[in-house]
């Protein structure tokens, strides 16, 4: 599949993703900001916050302001059988005039040890979307700090 064939289905799941949002009402208000800059602004200088703070970037889409990204949160407990956690993060910038709207969901996975002693594997447990307000509201304020 050549890129523009991606960046094209990328757009129009993008824009789809954001009609229905916006026709539902379930957008909650936690999850989403408004910035002050352009899009184009907003867009590349979330890049290199993500690169900066160590999130892989996994895809992104100028035209349609949509970036994906991910982290993994190794969990250093002795005695556990959490191997850590998979967090991945979309970015929806839609334009709105001179200022840029952000809409944001966080997607979590917990990967655990099992199988034997002599044969480990990793399950993964998956946990969804995040509705707590707090992972949104700390992504938004370090966001923010990064675009002014």
């Amino acid at each position: 599949m050549n890129n523009k064939t991606l960046g094209s289905a990328l757009s129009i799941i993008a824009w789809f993703i954001l009609l229905c949002l916006n026709g539902m009402g379930q957008t909650k208000e936690y999850k989403q900001t408004t910035f002050q800059q352009n899009t184009d602004v907003c867009f590349t200088k979330t890049l290199v916050f993500l690169h900066e703070n160590n999130y892989f970037i996994e895809s992104t889409d100028k035209a349609s302001g949509f970036i994906k990204a991910k982290t993994f949160s190794k969990n250093s407990k002795l005695l556990s059988a959490k191997a850590g956690e998979r967090t991945f993060i979309s970015f929806l910038f839609v334009p709105d005039g001179s200022k840029t709207r952000l809409l944001l969901n966080i997607y979590a996975e917990d990967l655990n040890w099992g199988g034997s002693t002599q044969n480990r594997v990793i399950s993964v447990e998956d946990k969804g979307v995040i509705d707590d307000p707090a992972p949104y509201q700390k992504l938004i304020s370090d966001l923010t700090s990064q675009l002014q």
